[in-house]
C-alpha cells in the first residue's frame, strides 16, 4: 500500500515537473518565437496594402501626365477653347480614368475649369469641400516639376497627382496645372482587403489611441514602421502610418488579425 502511495506520489511530482518545463518552454521560446512572427505577418500585411495605395497613385500619376503633357490642354489653357470641354471632360473620361475630381489651374493657382464626378455611380458631384484653399500649394507644386500622393480633404482622404501643363513635346512654360484626384473611400479599401485577403480600414492618426505604455510603437509607427498592439488573446491589432502630401501625419492603416496560436490553447 505505501509503495503504491510512493509511486503515486512521484507520479505526481514528474507531472507537475513536465508541466513545469513545459509552460517555461513554452513562455521562454515558444511565445517569443510566434509573437515575432505575428508582428511579422502583420507587417506584411501592411506592408502589401501600402504598396498597393502606392502603386494605384503612380498609375493616377501616369494619367494625369497623359493629359497635362498634351497639346490640347496646353491650348485650352491658352484661350480657354469650350471644344476642349466638350470633347474630353465628359462623364466617359471620368470613368474609364476612374477619378472623381479634375481641376484645370492657372500658374498661380486660379481655377480655370474644375469637375467633379461620382464614376460608380455615374453621376456628377460638387467640388469637394476644402479643395478651393489648396488651390496655390496644388499650383506651386505642379511648377515645381509634379507631385502625387494623399490629400486629406474633410470629405475624406484623396489619392492625387498635380502635373504642370506641357506641350507634347514636353516643352514649356507651363501654361497652368493639371489636378486629378480619387477618393480613397470604402469601396477603395474594400478592392484592398480583396487583394489581400485582410480587413483592411483607413482612419485619422489623430483617432487611434495606443496604449499609454507603447512608446516605442508609437515611434516605430511615426518612422514608417508598423505597431503591432495585442487587443486580448484571439486578436491583434496593426497599424501603419500614412503621411499626406506635405508630410504631415494623416491617416492610419489598419488591420485586425487572429491570434492563431492563441486560439490552439497551447498556453
Amino acid at each position: 500500500m505505501r509503495l503504491r502511495i510512493w509511486l503515486l506520489l512521484i507520479l505526481a511530482v514528474l507531472t507537475f515537473v513536465s508541466f513545469l518545463v513545459i509552460f517555461t518552454v513554452t513562455h521562454a521560446f515558444v511565445l517569443p518565437a510566434f509573437q515575432r512572427a505575428e508582428a511579422e505577418e502583420v507587417a506584411d500585411g501592411l506592408t502589401r496594402a501600402l504598396n498597393i495605395i502606392n502603386i494605384t497613385v503612380s498609375q493616377l500619376e501616369s494619367s494625369a501626365k497623359d493629359w497635362a503633357y498634351w497639346d490640347d490642354t496646353y491650348n485650352y489653357l491658352q484661350d480657354n477653347d469650350s471644344e476642349y470641354i466638350q470633347s474630353n471632360i465628359v462623364p466617359t473620361a471620368f470613368e474609364s480614368l476612374r477619378v472623381n475630381v479634375m481641376l484645370f489651374l492657372d500658374p498661380s493657382g486660379r481655377l480655370v475649369l474644375g469637375e467633379s464626378y461620382d464614376y460608380a455611380n455615374r453621376v456628377e458631384a460638387p467640388i469637394p469641400e476644402g479643395i478651393d484653399t489648396k488651390l496655390e500649394e496644388l499650383a506651386c507644386l505642379a511648377m515645381h516639376g509634379g507631385k502625387s500622393g494623399i490629400l486629406v480633404l474633410p470629405e475624406g482622404p484623396m489619392i492625387f497627382s498635380v502635373q504642370p501643363v506641357l506641350k507634347s513635346s514636353g516643352d514649356g512654360p507651363p501654361a497652368g496645372a493639371l489636378f486629378m484626384g480619387r477618393f480613397l473611400d470604402q469601396d477603395a479599401m474594400a478592392s484592398i482587403s480583396k487583394a489581400t485577403l485582410l480587413p483592411f480600414s483607413l482612419r485619422s492618426y489623430g483617432s487611434i489611441e495606443l496604449p499609454a505604455e507603447s512608446a516605442s510603437t508609437k515611434a516605430a509607427l511615426e518612422s514608417g514602421g508598423a505597431a503591432v498592439i495585442p487587443i486580448n488573446q484571439s486578436k491583434v491589432l496593426g497599424y501603419a502610418m500614412i503621411r499626406d502630401v506635405f508630410d504631415n501625419p494623416s491617416l492610419v492603416l489598419e488591420v485586425t488579425l487572429d491570434r492563431h496560436f492563441y486560439s490552439t490553447r497551447l498556453i
